[in-house]
């Protein structure tokens, strides 16, 4: 662990260098488990404003199991930019921290497209059966990324409940969606391999049809594998 003399200095390194010293910092600061230094990132997002959402999330996830009281309460009082509050849910549902359920789906009802994509991708990875309503909720969205992210979490949550509406959406207008309504009811199995079975032999839809043969002809292939 460094000294509090390392300490102060990077931290007034992360105050007031250009961004590159700025993030050397934080990822220093980061390995240390400094909450400190992530608090003041959480009240200064502008401060790595150039950095990817990946590359974000990555050092939000380098502060460790401490930060994630952090983050959700950052999420609760509202965090004031976008790509940050993404980054907070992504960090979150790849730590499968499951008290953030509740803010997380939240976010499924914010008007930012980017900000619902990533509440359905973090309640995907949460690996929360209480989640499913939700998300079947979002496959209604009006913007196809939000009902593609849920129906691929759905699959990832082996959610039987939401067959019904993931074989409803193997005839959505966008690809991706039907795409992952069709390998998601693959996933789940059972009840989602006869849907499957049912849309390729009688749906009008000969996009629907096409998309279940797909679906079917994988999850053959896996459970040979």
């Amino acid at each position: 662990m460094p000294d509090v003399r390392a300490r102060k200095v990077l931290r007034r390194a992360l105050v007031r260098g250009p961004e590159g010293v700025r993030l050397a910092s934080a990822r220093a600061l980061a390995r240390h488990r400094d909450l400190r230094a992530l608090r003041w990132l959480i009240e200064h997002p502008q401060a790595l404003s150039s950095r990817p959402l990946p590359a974000l999330a990555g050092l939000l996830r380098a502060f460790g199991p401490g930060a994630r009281a952090m983050l959700i309460a950052a999420l609760e009082r509202g965090v004031d930019d976008t790509r940050l509050e993404c980054a907070c849910l992504d960090t979150l549902g790849l730590a499968r921290c499951h008290s953030a359920r509740g803010s997380i789906t939240a976010r499924l009802q914010r008007p930012h497209l980017e900000l619902r994509v990533a509440a359905a991708r973090a309640l995907g990875r949460l690996g929360m059966g209480e989640a499913i309503p939700a998300l079947a909720m979002a496959l209604t969205d009006d913007c196809w990324p939000v009902r593609a992210m849920a129906a691929q979490a759905l699959g990832r949550l082996s959610a039987s409940p939401a067959v019904d509406a993931l074989a409803e959406c193997v005839s959505d207008r966008a690809w991706w969606v039907r795409h992952h309504a069709a390998y998601a009811l693959a996933a789940i199995g059972g009840e989602g391999h006869d849907a499957l079975c049912a849309l390729a032999a009688r749906a009008d839809d000969p996009y629907a049809r096409e998309m279940a043969r797909d679906a079917l002809e994988f999850g053959r292939g896996a459970r040979e594998a």
